[in-house]
């Protein structure tokens, strides 16, 4: 399996790239990968590996993207440049039990609600009730550090620390999807390579295609 990492600068003086929401990367992203055919299980997305963050840095905004096939800079339209282009195929031979790293991922902390929980949880900001396929809530704080550990041990990842703060909410206005984003980013140890290793190609939680579950890895103590 390739595994690429690509820096795409987003230009803040074009005004359709700095509006554009999580949804609209995702199709601009899908143009950039172009066609290419996958199995019944699993969509283009899938095929194509691609998972991707919306960084903002003191030095700007950038895309940070994976994928297992090349980007076509060119398909970005204007207000994107492709920067580079790294081949991270390595990174997953180094994943072995007991090795310590430096992680970063944005990701959207949410519990599904059940009959035991408060009406209240079950309404949205304006007072309508959710459906039975929306019965999620957003998780805070404790909460929502709680919900990091509990993802990044089924992961194979052993949390050391954690640094999280809040990240703006993944949005596609086409299809309605406004999901809650929190940033967490710390220390951790590799206590099952292979779960790792899925964690890193496949990505974690909800909203993939809006931003969000791309773990990124680094040497650290």
């Amino acid at each position: 399996m390739t595994l690429l990492l690509h820096r795409i600068r987003i230009d803040p003086t074009d005004r359709r790239a700095a509006r554009a929401s999580a949804g609209d990367h995702h199709r601009m992203l899908m143009k950039a990968v172009g066609t290419l055919p996958h199995q019944a299980h699993e969509g283009p997305r899938q095929a194509a590996g691609l998972l991707f963050r919306d960084e903002h840095t003191r030095t700007g905004r950038t895309l940070i993207v994976q994928s297992r096939v090349p980007l076509d800079g060119t398909a970005l339209g204007t207000g994107y440049t492709l920067e580079a282009t790294r081949d991270i195929t390595a990174v997953l031979d180094v994943l072995r039990n007991g090795r310590h790293l430096r992680y970063r991922i944005v990701a959207a902390p949410v519990k599904r609600l059940g009959k035991t929980d408060k009406p209240r949880d079950l309404l949205t900001r304006s007072g309508e009730r959710l459906s039975s396929t929306a019965h999620t809530t957003a998780l805070r704080g404790a909460a929502a550090e709680e919900w990091w550990h509990r993802k990044a041990a089924e992961h194979g990842l052993t949390l050391h620390s954690v640094n999280a703060g809040d990240a703006d909410d993944a949005t596609d206005p086409r299809r309605s999807v406004r999901l809650p984003a929190m940033r967490f980013d710390g220390l951790i140890t590799i206590a099952d390579a292979d779960a790792a290793r899925e964690a890193l190609t496949q990505g974690i939680g909800r909203g993939k295609a809006f931003g969000l579950g791309l773990l990124s890895l680094a040497p650290g103590e």
